[in-house]
């Protein structure tokens, strides 16, 4: 189960007739990372879910602060699918290799933009929503090694 970050509330605040309030921050994203030192999936064994974290609150004229994303590290070639569809959404075959595979959500606007100049409330601001996704993560082999020979010359044993 992999969730993004939700995006903060933007702020609606005024400076005598001037609106002056900040946007939220963006929630944020779930990565994953191909890292060439790992060779199996065994670190994630354990782990049922990834959540990005959500986007800091605009607070007056301040503008809130954007969430990191969450990255995920996982061994070159391996498959990312969906789990009820099986539809494949990426795979990472070469170290340093990044998917995005769930977006934060963006930060509710403020008024100190400059286009609003009424006093609205905090909902006609509101934020961008979280990502869901349930993922399987798969590896796929390569053959470093293959065998020539005659029928019945005993190849199979040698393994």
């Amino acid at each position: 189960f992999v969730r993004s970050g939700a995006g903060g509330v933007g702020a609606v605040s005024m400076n005598g007739q001037r609106p002056v309030g900040g946007n939220g921050g963006a929630g944020g994203d779930v990565v994953l990372l191909c890292d060439g030192s790992l060779n199996t999936l065994g670190h994630l064994r354990g782990r049922a879910s990834v959540r990005g974290d959500r986007g800091d609150d605009a607070r007056g004229k301040e503008s809130g602060r954007s969430a990191r994303e969450a990255i995920v590290r996982v061994p070159p070639n391996c498959r990312v699918s969906e789990l009820e569809s099986g539809d494949a959404v990426g795979e990472l075959r070469e170290p340093g290799e990044r998917l995005l595979i769930a977006a934060g959500g963006q930060g509710g606007e403020g008024n100190g933009d400059g286009y609003r100049r009424t006093r609205d409330s905090r909902r006609n601001y509101p934020p961008g929503g979280s990502t869901r996704a349930r993922l399987l993560l798969s590896m796929t082999l390569v053959a470093d090694v293959g065998l020539i020979g005659h029928p019945n010359a005993g190849k199979s044993t040698l393994l």
